[in-house]
């Protein structure tokens, strides 16, 4: 990868950091490495917390141009009332929050309900307002399709791309792959799923929805499938934090790795 393309990864990232045990001051680091990762670097688009932590988030980077982001509606599961999560994403914006990450009622999906899923999406989305809302589809827990003739099995792409619309149809400003914590994230053939459904969506109405591929991402080599879907797929540049982000936590280690020895 060449040290523009380094650099054009850095912009879309959102450094995230999910464990449940961060303190204040694990965050605030976090913060300055985002902000300033190596000499020549940009800084990464945003800052991928817990509620608890994102007004830290929001102090640390305020005039910097990185944006706090929060993970919300009961992640990483959504079983919460729907009333209990709208209230826990209007404080994690009172808090700073520019983007919300939440994750659809995956029981409504696996039950082929996506009438309560956009209404879910909807319903966060009212609340956002003009903040950025990206919306966890968690791919790998969608089953698998297997081709007859091959033998091989891929993601459930029916039921993905069903999620994509709905999610859309909610008003999703983001498509996001997974939440990180269940055995399968981030995949190439789910991704492509979700780009062919916003590649649709944006031939129809022109209007730009981004993909954010999460989970399972530690290195450039591992970026790499992902940008050459994007290229392929995607109607509108890959490199701009409106239309496509990385969310991870060590791919920003490896990119200052490579960019040093560039």
């Amino acid at each position: 990868m060449t040290s523009k393309d380094l650099a054009s990864l850095t912009g879309i990232l959102d450094l995230t950091s999910l464990s449940g045990f961060e303190s204040e001051q694990d965050i605030e680091a976090l913060c300055q490495k985002g902000i300033a990762p190596a000499e020549g670097l940009p800084s990464v688009a945003a800052i991928c917390v817990y509620p608890l932590r994102v007004s830290t988030v929001a102090k640390a980077t305020q005039g910097s141009g990185v944006r706090a982001c929060a993970v919300s509606g009961g992640f990483p599961h959504a079983m919460s009332p729907l009333s209990a999560q709208l209230i826990e994403t209007q404080s994690v914006l009172d808090d700073g929050a520019l983007e919300v990450d939440i994750v659809i009622p995956k029981w409504a999906a696996h039950q082929g309900d996506w009438q309560t899923v956009q209404m879910h999406v909807a319903a966060h989305k009212s609340v956002c307002g003009d903040a950025l809302l990206k919306v966890i589809l968690e791919t790998g827990e969608m089953g698998s399709d297997t081709n007859d003739s091959t033998g091989t099995v891929a993601p459930g792409t029916e039921m993905i791309a069903s999620a994509c619309k709905a999610a859309i149809a909610g008003g999703a400003d983001f498509l996001k792959t997974s939440t990180g914590k269940v055995a399968i994230s981030a995949t190439v053939e789910a991704v492509e799923v979700m780009m062919k459904v916003v590649a649709d969506h944006y031939q129809k109405t022109g209007q730009t929805v981004g993909i954010k591929v999460a989970g399972g991402v530690r290195t450039v080599e591992q970026a790499h499938p992902y940008i050459a879907l994007a290229e392929a797929h995607l109607p509108f540049d890959w490199r701009h934090p409106q239309h496509m982000r990385f969310g991870a936590s060590s791919l920003l280690d490896d990119i200052v790795t490579q960019w040093k020895a560039s």
